[in-house]
């Protein structure tokens, strides 16, 4: 008779197992008179499974062949420990029509299957058990599980028998110094990033040798990995977290989080290297800043696709805005009233440039074709000469009910999220952690990620709200006067350009035809971007604007815009007679100021800031933002916070 051989190993410990096993078989087979066909192992895998086990694989494939009627192996255990894999093997074989035979127990039958697979399977669960057993006590007993932690050495010591003591740790001061500096600094507000910065630049390695990684300081959450989750570092040894358990498919070792009652906690003060409320503070902080985490992803899974949308148009826009700042090329490019404003009224579509300054429409034989930039730039300065407080009454007016509508649906959506957020509290306070159920927590997961939609929809709503709230009458008269001022500014203002062009929504050119003249006339219509007007030209008197505000300070009646560059902001502050003639060489400074800054010379630029009269209102605002020390350093002129707030005034808080 044919047949084939298998032996398998569990470890690596056990290297010449196979060997004899493969021996015995042969010898078996001699005394039956069989004849060994071929020979299959496996070395160094567990029995607890016959998945991933390429020499079972190969012995299938053979007996599928034909090259075989029967299997012999040293003993049942060697082919797998686990029942159900026993029972399905055994089967595949009968199918075949290929026996089963052990040194051990001879012929196998369905009876040698049913009762030594149980016996192999209670075998392997009580030495899982007897293992796990054995390691609690040890760490019951002060023994530290696992591999070297970085902050420790390993002690090599002897007991009184000379046998070696396992688990014995030392703290490594020099590491130890590198752990309290990074809770420290985590403590104090720095990110993971910054401190992995950090102790790179300073030569430190990881615990593994290489570079710093924040997956090193934080781990991970499922499994509580990572140096600032280490509890040793506390004094506590922590063991048992995790449970090791096959999947039945695949035999693949899964780990499995066990509930927080279950864990071993065993204090060790002597290996402490952070204090304990240095320790707890970070992981107050951890769970703060994860959560933080979660809902930026959970607000990304629950966002519609119109706001994804949305979300990458305005991140465009503010790309392009920061090129526009940094890149010279970009800058250097002239920028119009209607650069990328203009619009075919006739057809809903974009105009774009044809050549030589000419735009037009994309459909053929539009009447908006052909159109020179000189010919409709005119037409978009007179219209927006016409720009008045009216205009931006009329545009709030219209919105009251949408006004009305907002607030009642931020009340509603806000009574939803307290009553999901109730939900939720109340669901984590009834059930202990131990006994949730994967349909509880479905459950809270989904009620979670209604919360997150909630509070995205609340706060779109809310950004909504804050466009369309009418600002008072004197700001609205404050907003057009700075509107037309920065009109009248913008043939030889690049900054004022930009601050126009970025209040426009689109500019509708509508053909017509004439006929008394016989020709096609047009006439532009403007679609303001009101939220942008106001935020861009609108301030609070002796208050600071948006930072994208434009450049240009000039005065316009008793309203004077404070000088100062556009990261400052604009602050608009209502002046007297004799305090405008004051500021009345500012206007001469600035125009040079823009000079220079627009040719990239900071060196002149910085000395003629030091020449301009800075009102002390602008001057309270820098230091708000930038310190005092700053303000020592460039050398400014101080004169008027010095004559309003007192010649100390850079040593103490203002109150205004």
């Amino acid at each position: 008779m044919k047949v084939a051989i298998y032996a398998r190993h569990s470890t690596d410990k056990q290297e010449n197992s196979t060997r004899d096993q493969v021996a015995r078989c042969e010898a078996f087979c001699r005394r039956l008179g069989y004849t060994v066909t071929g020979v299959f192992c496996d070395e160094g895998i567990s029995g607890a499974s016959m998945q991933n086990r390429p020499g079972i694989r190969s012995l299938i494939e053979a007996a599928l062949d034909g090259g075989f009627a029967r299997i012999v192996t040293e003993d049942l255990s060697r082919l797998s420990r686990d029942q159900g894999d026993i029972a399905h093997f055994y089967k595949k074989l009968l199918f075949l029509g290929i026996t089963l035979g052990t040194v051990a127990e001879g012929e196998i039958s369905e009876l040698h299957i049913g009762l030594k697979g149980t016996m192999n399977a209670l075998y392997l669960k009580d030495l899982g058990d007897k293992t796990r057993r054995g390691m609690i006590a040890a760490v019951l007993n002060g023994v530290i599980p696992g591999g070297r932690s970085y902050g420790y050495d390993i002690v090599h010591q002897l007991n009184e028998r000379g046998e070696p003591i396992p688990g014995q740790r030392k703290i490594n001061e020099a590491e130890a110094e590198v752990v309290r500096n990074i809770f420290n600094r985590y403590a104090n507000g720095e990110s993971l990033k910054q401190i992995c910065r950090h102790l790179n630049e300073a030569g430190i390695l990881s615990p593994r040798g290489a570079k710093w990684q924040m997956s090193v300081l934080i781990g991970t959450a499922a499994r509580q990995t990572g140096i600032l989750r280490n509890t040793l570092y506390k004094g506590l040894i922590t063991f048992d977290r995790m449970a090791y358990r096959k999947h039945p498919d695949t035999g693949k070792r899964l780990s499995v989080m066990r509930p927080e009652s279950e864990w071993i906690r065993v204090p060790a003060p002597e290996l402490a290297i952070v204090g304990e409320e240095l320790f707890d503070r970070v992981q107050v902080l951890i769970e703060e800043r994860s959560s933080g985490h979660r809902q930026k992803l959970l607000a990304a899974q629950v966002m519609t696709s119109q706001e994804k949308r949305k979300q990458k148009r305005e991140y465009l826009r503010s790309w392009r805005a920061r090129q526009y700042q940094t890149v010279p090329r970009i800058r250097e490019q002239p920028l119009y009233l209607t650069t990328g404003k203009l619009w075919c009224a006739r057809h809903d579509a974009a105009i774009v440039f044809r050549r030589s300054r000419l735009h037009g429409c994309r459909e053929p034989k539009c009447a908006n074709q052909n159109l020179p930039l000189d010919y409709v730039l005119p037409k978009v300065i007179a219209e927006l000469q016409r720009f008045d407080a009216a205009a931006i009454v009329r545009h709030f007016a219209d919105l009251a009910s949408r006004r009305a509508n907002l607030l009642n649906a931020i009340q509603q959506l806000e009574g939803r999220r307290t009553t999901v957020q109730q939900e939720i509290r109340a669901l984590l306070r009834s059930i202990a952690r131990s006994q949730r159920g994967p349909e509880t927590m479905a459950h809270i997961q989904d009620l979670e990620k209604d919360s997150g939609r909630l509070r995205l929809d609340i706060e779109q709503l809310s950004a909504e709200l804050r466009d369309i709230t009418s600002p008072s009458d004197d700001a609205i008269a404050a907003i057009v006067d700075s509107f037309q001022d920065a009109l009248a500014r913008s043939a030889g203002d690049p900054e004022a350009i930009r601050a126009i062009h970025s209040c426009i929504e689109r500019i509708h050119v509508v053909p017509d035809w004439n006929d008394a003249e016989q020709s096609m006339q047009h006439r532009v219509r403007i679609q303001y971007d009101f939220a942008a007007i106001v935020r861009t030209f609108g301030a609070a008197p002796g208050g600071a604007g948006d930072d994208t505000t434009a450049a240009w300070k000039r005065s316009s009646g008793d309203a004077k815009l404070c000088p100062s560059r556009p990261t400052y902001g604009v602050i608009m502050i209502n002046y007297s007679a004799e305090d405008l003639e004051r500021f009345a060489p500012n206007d001469e400074l600035l125009d040079k100021l823009f000079d220079a800054e627009k040719r990239g010379d900071e060196a002149a630029a910085e000395e003629i800031r030091r020449q301009i009269l800075y009102p002390a209102e602008t001057l309270l605002a820098i230091k708000e933002t930038r310190g005092a020390d700053w303000l020592r350093r460039r050398g400014w002129r101080l004169d008027e916070a010095e004559r309003k707030y007192g010649k100390d005034w850079l040593d103490r808080d203002i109150a205004e």
